[in-house]
């Protein structure tokens, strides 16, 4: 592959990146009954637009994307009890702009599963990175996710998450920031 279409840009999704994620979503879960569509994106767009992290090629298409929003303390409780797990089960007034109480939840992490091997690796890589670079930086105190696949489960481990609570059959995971940074995944990605 010729180096400039390894060449990538992150940054905030547009709300024209909407349909090309909800592709991404649906290509990387089609045997899930809660992949989240295009009228869920748009809808928290419209709630939170800064929730949305994209990664694009050489030529602005989107290939990877992360989804993180600030939550409030009901929904934080909610998560450590096992109640809610899913962004899309979370009530609506739960999601804030710009309120930040510390606690965020992870939603999705995918990548075009048209790209594998070492490439989706380094990609989910910087969305991680980039992710926990700017929750530092907001002082995060905890951060949430659950992760439906294997993947997923196994990416937060490497991270420092541990799980807190099970939600029908998914696990639920927290970490703080500070774990992160002295997890070894994160050591890697900084050299």
């Amino acid at each position: 592959m010729n180096e400039n279409n390894r060449k990538t840009i992150y940054e905030l999704a547009k709300y024209s990146d909407l349909d090309r994620m909800a592709y991404i979503e649906q290509a990387c879960f089609p045997n899930y009954e809660k992949y989240y569509t295009i009228e869920n994106f748009k809808e928290w767009y419209l709630l939170n637009p800064n929730m949305f992290h994209v990664i694009k090629d050489a030529q602005e298409q989107v290939i990877a994307f992360i989804i993180v929003t600030p939550i409030n303390e009901a929904l934080k409780e909610n998560l450590e009890s096992g109640l809610l797990s899913d962004l899309i089960d979370f009530p609506k007034e739960d999601i804030l702009l710009g309120e930040d109480l510390g606690y965020y939840y992870v939603a999705d992490i995918c990548v075009d599963p048209k790209i594998s091997g070492l490439h989706k690796l380094i990609l989910g890589g910087k969305l991680m990175g980039a992710i926990f670079n700017i929750l530092s930086e907001k002082n995060a105190q905890y951060v949430y996710s659950s992760p439906i696949s294997s993947e997923g489960q196994k990416a937060l481990e490497n991270f420092g998450f541990e799980v807190v609570a099970y939600n029908e059959s998914y696990p639920i995971y927290m970490v703080t920031p500070q774990k992160i940074m002295e997890s070894r995944a994160y050591k890697m990605l900084r050299r």
